[in-house]
């Protein structure tokens, strides 16, 4: 816990504070194991892919330095998976709503404009070179 608070700081969190990187591979890999658990039970794939986002989400905001640590304070990818899972993964399955739809559609777009934006960056770039270079 963090002293005067109820929030519970996180292996992961703890772990990032003294060997930067070591805890979001210690926490992806935990919420990986979700994960496989998810696929066992056959729980939808809008579900697997919104417990990948998870995973993602806190993988990659968790590499920040400092701020990175805070949001793993906060954001618990395993903890989410696991709600996923106790929802959807049991005996008695519900099936996805819209809002696990519109996360995952989400994820995908940002992640497709993540993939996008060096592409659009280095186009700028070169156009930027070319003018400044009296050629264009």
């Amino acid at each position: 816990m963090i002293p005067g608070t109820r929030i519970p700081i996180g292996f992961d969190a703890l772990i990032g504070l003294a060997v930067p990187g070591a805890g979001d591979a210690a926490s992806a890999f935990a919420s990986l194991a979700f994960f496989y658990l998810g696929f066992k039970l056959r729980v939808p794939k809008v579900i697997l892919l919104r417990m990948l986002l998870n995973i993602a989400i806190d993988a990659v905001l968790g590499l920040v330095p400092l701020l990175g640590d805070v949001f793993d304070v906060f954001f618990r990818a395993a903890d989410k998976n696991l709600a996923l899972l106790r929802k959807h993964g049991g005996t008695l399955r519900s099936a996805p709503d819209t809002a696990d739809y519109a996360i995952v559609a989400f994820g995908l777009v940002t992640a497709l404009g993540l993939l996008l934006l060096p592409l659009a960056v280095g186009l700028a770039l070169v156009e930027l070179a070319v003018r400044f270079s009296g050629n264009g």
